[in-house]
């Protein structure tokens, strides 16, 4: 299957560009990262937070870098299988 052939098939099957569809996962990545960031403000706040603010912010810290790394590990692999595929170009 020719490289156009393989790009219209997925436009056909997702509406979009397969680079345009894992560019929502490298937001999603950026997004969480964010948050983790957030979370570790909240938890290393220097006043008297209650325990639980602290124990719940290093819970959603936790969590969003798991989901984090998850979102950046899947935007790279599919990256790379596009980019083998000739889909998108290699610098992008």
């Amino acid at each position: 299957m020719k490289t156009s052939d393989t790009a219209a098939l997925i436009r056909a099957a997702l509406g979009k560009h397969p680079e345009d569809v894992i560019a929502s996962i490298r937001c999603t990545a950026d997004a969480l990262f964010w948050l983790e960031t957030l979370f570790d403000c909240i938890r290393d706040t220097p006043d008297n937070r209650p325990t639980r603010i602290k124990h719940l912010a290093e819970v959603g810290k936790h969590i969003a870098a798991d989901l984090g790394n998850y979102a950046d590990s899947t935007h790279e692999e599919l990256t790379d299988s596009l980019r083998k595929a000739g889909l998108i170009k290699t610098g992008g």
